[in-house]
């Protein structure tokens, strides 16, 4: 079999560090070719805040295959059109929001994976999930799948702080902090620094690094790498095309303002 191997999971799993950024608001296949040229290792596609439809984010992680870097597709929540036609359709990298629940990381699991960690739908013939490959040992092709997945966590709900233990749990790959909202959760909105937010996050830090779980992080600014390398993220989000566009402009504006005076 020549199954699609899970680059992103091979690099984490080598010891090296991985870089990635948002593609949230751009549907231009060319960015993501930019991204990888210019030396992510994964491209962050949003279903939850973005516009894209599933359609549009195939097409996307179809791209980012063909480019050499890893689509890491955030679901809108955990329904199993959405899990089980992502990965049908070629994504190998899922990332559930707002999880509360040891049940719901269950779900995810089952849902995501083959006998006999889970119970996700036999589809691997002829399609993007299966490389356009016919899988005939159906055995064999299940533990590829399973085995080249990363499913992922979004910690930003109170309860999913105080469920930790129970959710960060074998199936699950990596974790990520989401800050704004748990500063929600919390009651303390925008708030990133208060004492409730620090302590879950490195409740989630402890655990993960105990249990082999990656940490995902997301670096404000390109000083504060080192310092989240420091507290052991493994896969830092850097930035979104649109940022990075709407930063070029106000530079060339600023300039221009000068300029003018």
């Amino acid at each position: 079999m020549n199954l699609r191997e899970n680059k992103l999971k091979k690099l984490l799993i080598s010891g090296r560090v991985a870089l990635g950024c948002g593609l949230q608001g751009v549907k231009d296949p060319d960015v993501i070719y930019n991204m990888a040229h210019a030396g992510a290792d994964f491209v962050f596609i949003d279903l939850e805040h973005g516009a894209l439809n599933l359609e549009t984010a195939v097409d996307l992680l179809l791209h980012a295959h063909a480019a050499g870097i890893t689509p890491m597709i955030r679901v809108p929540d955990l329904q199993y059109a959405y899990i089980t036609r992502l990965l049908d359709n070629g994504a190998n990298c899922l990332l559930l929001p707002h999880t509360r629940e040891p049940g719901e990381v269950h779900r995810l699991i089952e849902l995501a994976k083959y006998h006999p960690a889970g119970r996700r739908g036999w589809a691997m013939g002829q399609n993007a999930g299966s490389n356009y490959q016919n899988v005939i040992d159906m055995e064999a092709g299940a533990s590829w799948a399973n085995e080249n997945l990363l499913l992922g966590l979004n910690i930003e709900t109170r309860e999913a702080v105080e469920n930790l233990d129970q959710m960060l749990i074998p199936g699950i790959d990596f974790a990520i902090v989401g800050f704004a909202d748990l500063s929600q959760s919390y009651g303390v909105i925008g708030q990133f620094n208060h004492p409730l937010v620090r302590e879950a996050r490195a409740k989630v830090r402890d655990l993960c690094k105990n249990r082999g779980i990656f940490i995902m992080d997301v670096p404000f600014s390109l000083d504060a790498f080192e310092t989240t390398l420091q507290d052991g993220a493994r896969l830092l989000l850097y930035g979104s095309a649109v940022g990075f566009i709407r930063s070029g402009v106000e530079q060339a504006a600023k300039k221009l303002a000068e300029i003018r005076q």
